[in-house]
C-alpha cells in the first residue's frame, strides 16, 4: 500500500510541476554541450549524497501584512499537519532516503521496498531548482542546501484540489492545508532531509 501511495504522490507532484518546465528542458539540451562531467559533479556537490527524512518544509508568500504577521504561526500548523500526513506514507527517520551522486543520478529508497523510483536530476544552484526526472516526468522542487536539504513544490493548484476534497470528506488536516490557498500567494511543501 505504501508502494501505491508513494508513486501516486510522485505522480501529482509530476502533474502539478509539468506545466512550467519550459526552462529545464532548455537548460538540459545545453549542458552536454557546454558542461564537461566534472563541471556537473562540481555543481551537483552541494547536494549530492543520502539524505533522510528530517521533517516537513513549508514556504509562504502572502498578499498583504495580515498574512505575512500570521505566517510563523500558519508554518508550524501547517508542519504539525504534513507531518502527521506524513507518517501515514511511512516518512520518518531512516524510513526513506534520495540519493543523489554527482554525476546526476538519484534514488528514492524506502525501507521494505528498495529503489521505488529512480532516474536523473538536474541541479541548478542559481535558481535554486532540483528536477527529479520520474518516467521522463519532470519534477521540479525549490531547493535550500546546506547541512541540510529542504526540497519544497509550488502547490497552489494541489491546494485547490485540497480545498475541494476537505469540503467532500470533511478532514481536518486536509483543511488546514487548503486554507492556504485562500491567504497565499505562493505555497510551498515539501520535506526536509538530512545526511
Amino acid at each position: 500500500m505504501t508502494r501505491y501511495a508513494l508513486a501516486l504522490a510522485l505522480m501529482l507532484l509530476a502533474a502539478v510541476t509539468a506545466q512550467a518546465q519550459d526552462y529545464v528542458y532548455d537548460d538540459l539540451a545545453a549542458s552536454p554541450a557546454v558542461d564537461s562531467m566534472q563541471a556537473v559533479a562540481r555543481r551537483n556537490a552541494a547536494v549530492a549524497g543520502s539524505w533522510h527524512y528530517a521533517g516537513p518544509a513549508v514556504e509562504l508568500a502572502g498578499r498583504n501584512v495580515v498574512s505575512s504577521l500570521g505566517k510563523p504561526i500558519v508554518k508550524g500548523k501547517v508542519k504539525r499537519s504534513l507531518k502527521k500526513i506524513y507518517r501515514k506514507l511511512h516518512l520518518s527517520g531512516k524510513q526513506a532516503a534520495l540519493r543523489l551522486d554527482a554525476q546526476g543520478n538519484y534514488a528514492l529508497w524506502v525501507r521494505g521496498m528498495g529503489d521505488v523510483a529512480r532516474g536523473r536530476y538536474v541541479y541548478s544552484p542559481a535558481q535554486g531548482l532540483l528536477t527529479l526526472y520520474w518516467h521522463r516526468l519532470p519534477v521540479t522542487c525549490h531547493v535550500k542546501a546546506g547541512k541540510r536539504l529542504g526540497l519544497t513544490i509550488e502547490t497552489d493548484h494541489m491546494l485547490r484540489l485540497l480545498q475541494l476534497a476537505s469540503s467532500i470528506v470533511h478532514n481536518r488536516h486536509l483543511a488546514d492545508l487548503a486554507a492556504l490557498a485562500r491567504n497565499y500567494d505562493h505555497v510551498n511543501l515539501g520535506v526536509e532531509l538530512k545526511r
